[in-house]
């Protein structure tokens, strides 16, 4: 058991974890299953901020991919 609050915690996670960990594709995982665990893990709030963020990144060519990312 740590001293720390269960704030202090969270912000030590949100400070030592990349958006890209939190919300990238992990491996192969296709659209059905990233899309399946984004709600999982974020649920939907209706303001389609997550189609807003993926159309404002440059678009990747087929077969492309990201750093650390298996293939």
């Amino acid at each position: 058991m740590t001293d720390r609050t269960i704030d202090e915690e969270a912000e030590l996670i949100l400070t030592t974890t990349t958006a890209d960990e939190l919300t990238g594709v992990r491996g192969d995982e296709c659209l059905y299953c990233y899309v399946a665990r984004m709600l999982d893990e974020h649920g939907c709030d209706n303001t389609l901020c997550a189609v807003r963020r993926a159309l404002s990144r440059p678009a990747r060519p087929p077969g492309h991919r990201a750093p650390g990312e298996s293939g």
